[in-house]
């Protein structure tokens, strides 16, 4: 099935200042079915990703004009809900801990990552996403 005719899976936002890693990222969830927006980071980033319609963020933690935990400190705060993916290559275990502590911080993976593993943590977040959108629904 070409994703062309898959049905949408959700929407996630991708920010990454090195473009390479964010048009691999994206190209694969495209791939999945999912529909993906990419920004190389800063404030425009935040603010798309409070005004946009985004089931799950994945966010490099060192990306220019914020850090990953102060990006998912301000997203929290307006979009609690929306969920935030960390990526990086220079994680240590006070920023770990710091994330952590973030509710709206779902994980994160150390780059460079196994694509399988990446789409695995994208599958678990936005299905809980999507269940929990359902029961909303619901009541």
């Amino acid at each position: 099935m070409s994703s062309a005719s898959r049905p949408n899976r959700g929407r996630i936002l991708v920010i990454d200042d090195e473009k390479p890693v964010a048009d691999l990222i994206r190209d694969i969830l495209r791939r999945q079915g999912f529909t993906v927006a990419v920004s190389p980071g800063g404030e425009g980033a935040l603010a798309e990703a409070v005004t946009g319609d985004y089931d799950l963020v994945i966010s490099d933690y060192a990306i220019p004009g914020l850090s990953g935990l102060e990006f998912a400190r301000r997203l929290g705060a307006r979009r609690p809900e929306v969920l935030v993916l960390v990526v990086s290559g220079f994680l240590d275990v006070e920023t770990v801990d710091a994330l952590e502590e973030e509710p709206n911080v779902a994980g994160w993976l150390r780059k460079p990552f196994d694509i399988f593993d990446l789409m695995n943590r994208v599958e678990q977040l936005t299905r809980k996403d999507r269940a929990a959108r359902a029961v909303s629904r619901e009541f």
